[in-house]
């Protein structure tokens, strides 16, 4: 059983590996994005949010569920990278 335990964390410290990378690639792709926004309505006034959860989501339920635990964990991800996004556009812009 203990040999168990330890196949399924080092699986679960594979999948983390993957994620960080992930999302420090994420983090880069937007820190590009920002570069062509120009006002605090750029960042926050566009529908991408909504396609980009409706995006996840769907996603979610083809690769088998968990889709509300899914869009949540995105939510805090958008909302973490929005503020970043606020915070470069308002040094840029004093």
């Amino acid at each position: 059983m203990k040999e168990e335990l330890e196949a399924v964390r080092a699986e679960i410290d594979n999948i983390d590996n993957i994620i960080v990378d992930s999302l420090v690639k994420r983090i880069n792709c937007v820190l590009k994005v920002v570069k062509y926004k120009t006002s605090e309505e750029d960042v926050i006034g566009c529908d991408r949010v909504k396609i980009v959860l409706d995006k996840v989501r769907n996603k979610a339920i083809e690769a088998g569920g968990h889709e509300e635990m899914i869009v949540e964990i995105y939510k805090q991800i958008i909302d973490v990278l929005t503020d970043m996004q606020l915070e470069i556009l308002r040094s840029r812009n004093e």
